[in-house]
């Protein structure tokens, strides 16, 4: 995993408060609301399971 990467991994949630995952790295039984919308489901107003971090190419951050 690249530098950018490991900035986005926090899968404890201890630096962002739930858990983070790198860009089409997160854990198999995740969802986005469209692929959810896809199966015929929807959000219930379950809390944020966990976020997804893609790399800004255009800051020096990376993230």
């Amino acid at each position: 995993m690249s530098v950018a990467y490991s900035k986005c991994y926090d899968p404890s949630g201890i630096r962002f408060g739930v858990p983070t995952f790198p860009w089409r790295f997160a854990p198999d039984g995740y969802a986005t609301r469209r692929q959810l919308r896809a199966r015929g489901l929807r959000p219930g107003g379950q809390p944020v399971a966990a976020q997804v971090m893609r790399r800004h190419r255009g800051r020096k951050a990376g993230v």
